[in-house]
């Protein structure tokens, strides 16, 4: 008795490891905003660290190289977009009523840019094998020819609340009546005219997607997919989406059995803050105090000459600034940068070139050192703060030197003219590592 149970156990687990197979996943992420793969990054991640094969095209490969996990690298291939390239005067323009076109545009640029690139055009040509797809659910849906190229089912992720195209594909209702979809202006809580306002804006948002997305996505597609389906019928064989949200943020909505929310998913441990760059080098700055006439023989006579000897004679990186801040004065300021390894050469070049050290705060310094705390600064990846008009980038210089607190501020330009004691500007921060 004891065998024979014994022997079903053994053919029961015998059974269930033959079942224990790798997934081979394709993922296709067209859109080169940073914050949007963020959100995917996690989940494509957490799958190859089970096992499963996983193949991701995006603009953001990995740095370090992981187990089950191939790069199909976008970068550079969709530059102009539209990310980086809303300005603060197109936000304050914008309506609910252009903001559907205006994606749709960027969406279709995307797709034009990424088919063309050769590593997605190698892709095509593949005769690869996978078992599932894994795309973005945003602004174009010409990526889902894919699941027609290598007959696979495919699953969408949203990386914030769905856009007011998404629901039809899987049967989700909209519920205009008490629910505010994306791109709405009205509250929670309508009354009737908002109500109709709501539903009204819902179904022009729906028509432009229609009209405009699905018609450009249809003859992107057939030049590159001869024979396929119809791209409305391949969408509407979604198998399940994905959301960035949570009903404690975005409220309570009902929600089909496809549709399932994940909101936080892309939230790990932080880890600890890292270093400024010009922290881990050192800064030596060096004022010439050159007069307006001077700078250009300057620049042209001297400036290779001084980047050739801190080069060989030290090992040192320069740039150098020219700062006119004064009408009589244009100061050019070298920024030699000095690995660790070679601080300790700080003190001859002082002597030497008249340089002064200077380190910029490590950003855990930064924080800790705040005895009011730290005020977090960031248009995100779509908008460049340095694109800023001159008063507003002033008013918020004003306001910002009134606060007790110390303020952490994206500026993606390499001087922020003005910048008070109390502010620090980076090009980039671990926004989820300092929240």
């Amino acid at each position: 008795m004891n065998s024979k149970w014994q022997l079903h156990t053994f053919l029961l687990l015998f059974l269930m490891i033959l079942n224990l197979e790798a997934t081979r996943i394709l993922g296709i992420f067209g859109h080169n905003g940073k914050s949007h793969f963020d959100v995917f990054e996690p989940l494509m991640v957490a799958l190859s660290k089970r096992g499963h094969d996983v193949v991701v095209a995006s603009h953001f490969p990995q740095k370090i190289s992981l187990i089950n996990y191939t790069d199909i690298g976008l970068e550079g291939s969709a530059e102009n977009n539209g990310t980086g390239a809303v300005t603060l005067e197109i936000i304050e323009k914008l309506s609910q009523w252009i903001i559907s076109p205006m994606l749709v545009s960027f969406g279709q640029k995307n797709c034009e840019a990424v088919f063309q690139y050769p590593p997605i055009q190698r892709l095509l040509k593949s005769d690869e094998k996978f078992d599932l797809l894994i795309s973005e659910l945003f602004n174009t849906d010409c990526y889902l020819r894919f699941v027609h190229k290598f007959k696979v089912p495919h699953i969408s992720l949203s990386s914030h609340v769905l856009m007011p195209w998404a629901n039809g594909r899987v049967g989700n209702p909209d519920n205009p009546r008490y629910i505010p979809h994306l791109f709405s202006l009205e509250p929670h809580k309508m009354d009737l005219l908002q109500r109709i306002m709501n539903t009204a804006s819902l179904l022009y948002h729906k028509l432009v997607y229609s009209l405009l997305a699905s018609r450009w996505n249809q003859a992107i597609i057939s030049e590159w997919f001869v024979g396929s389906p119809a791209l409305d019928d391949i969408r509407r064989n979604t198998s399940l989406i994905f959301v960035n949200s949570h009903f404690s943020v975005n409220g309570a909505r009902p929600l089909v059995p496809g549709v399932v929310e994940v909101g936080g998913l892309h939230i790990r441990q932080p880890k600890k803050l890292p270093e400024h760059e010009d922290s881990r080098t050192g800064v030596m700055n060096c004022d010439l105090h050159l007069s307006v006439r001077q700078v250009v023989s300057f620049c042209v006579d001297q400036w290779l000459c001084y980047t050739r000897l801190f080069n060989d004679m030290h090992g040192c990186i320069c740039d150098f600034i020219m700062d006119r801040k004064h009408e009589q004065r244009a100061n050019i300021k070298f920024c030699v940068l000095l690995g660790k390894s070679r601080t300790e050469t700080f003190q001859m070049m002082q002597q030497a070139y008249g340089i002064e050290a200077i380190s910029r705060p490590a950003l855990d310094k930064f924080i800790s050192e705040a005895k009011h705390g730290v005020v977090y600064f960031s248009m995100g990846s779509m908008i460049r703060a340095e694109t800023f008009p001159e008063e507003k980038r002033r008013a918020f210089l004003e306001a910002f030197s009134e606060l007790p607190q110390r303020v952490l501020w994206k500026w993606e330009g390499d001087e922020l003219p003005d910048q008070p004691n109390n502010v620090l500007t980076q090009k980039w921060m671990p926004q989820f590592d300092i929240l």
